[in-house]
């Protein structure tokens, strides 16, 4: 199949989503572990401190 782009070119676009696709997948880890540690918090503590601050 020829697409008439030259290589390079076609290559540079494979460098590109390759790397945003690993920064994404990067990113989503970091989300998950974030929403681990969000799940993971005592909200009513929290709440009851807040409630006592008042």
């Amino acid at each position: 199949m020829r697409t008439r782009l030259p290589h390079g070119h076609i290559a540079t676009h494979a460098a590109n989503i390759s790397f945003h696709a690993q920064r994404l997948n990067r990113c989503a880890a970091e989300l998950s572990a974030a929403l681990a540690e969000l799940q993971a918090l005592d909200v009513r503590a929290l709440l009851a401190e807040f409630e006592a601050a008042r």
